[in-house]
């Protein structure tokens, strides 16, 4: 609102020292009478004009205050200086904050993506000692590098009443990379084979069978990721004969879960 009342103001300034200019002018080339012409002699010219009259006098004003006004043109300065540089150090801020913003949007389009997306069991006959497969899949556009893939069986009561043992990326014994759009396997095996009594409780939804494990890997910006994930037969999905597993609703989480909540 101050703008344009100031426009506006500034506008009006401009237009009356024009309509000032140019009535002076219409009055010096219009003579038509001898009182015309006397008058015309007299105050012809952009000169006699309100508007010179106007910028004399403030000249004069400005001449007898020099030093008043020398000072005051130094403050004003001083403040369009310093708002200057305040709209400048704003403007160097959202710039930054740009960048940092691009910087990491390209990041999370570029990095990798590694997750299980299938996982089964190989071997679960009464008497076997139980097998799994899991698949993980690199779905971003960069390598994984260093990647370590940790996998745990677990036979227990469901409903689950304690928790399962932690995987640990040091508990792996190797480390591989993953191309972009890449696939690795996984085999895992228990250390019990399984009784009949356990595949009775299985397929009575008494007992279940968990696959879980941990991914650790370093992406292509140095930053170390991570991913638990836990699958699961029996209990309340139901003892599958075929080897399918399902997905649990607990114990799947990544190293992006605390920076996403």
């Amino acid at each position: 609102m101050k703008r344009v009342v100031l426009a506006a103001f500034l506008c009006a300034m401009a237009a009356f020292a024009i309509f000032d200019f140019v009535a002076t002018l219409a009055t010096c080339q219009q003579p038509n009478t001898e009182e015309h012409k006397q008058s015309a002699e007299k105050s012809c010219g952009f000169a006699d004009s309100l508007t010179y009259r106007a910028g004399e006098n403030i000249t004069e004003w400005i001449d007898r205050r020099h030093d008043v006004v020398t000072a005051a043109a130094t403050v004003v300065i001083a403040f369009f200086t310093i708002a200057l540089w305040r709209a400048t150090d704003r403007v160097w801020d959202a710039g930054e904050r740009q960048l940092d913003h691009l910087a990491e949007t390209a990041e999370r389009q570029l990095r990798a993506y590694v997750f299980p997306i299938e996982a089964k069991l190989t071997k679960f006959n009464v008497g076997d000692v139980p097998e799994c497969l899991v698949v993980a899949y690199n779905s971003g556009q960069t390598p994984a590098y260093r990647l370590t893939h940790v996998t745990r069986f677990a036979l227990a009561n469901f409903p689950l009443t304690e928790p399962l043992p932690e995987c640990r990326a040091s508990q792996a014994t190797s480390k591989t990379n993953i191309a972009a759009q890449g696939k690795i396997d996984k085999f895992g095996a228990a250390h019990w084979p399984l009784s009949e009594a356990a595949a009775i409780r299985l397929g009575k939804g008494q007992a279940v069978i968990y696959v879980y494990g941990r991914i650790d890997f370093i992406d292509a910006f140095g930053h170390p990721r991570w991913v638990k994930y836990r699958y699961m037969t029996g209990g309340e999905v139901g003892f599958h004969k075929e080897g399918r597993l399902a997905v649990c609703n607990e114990g799947n989480e990544t190293s992006e879960d605390d920076a996403t909540q």
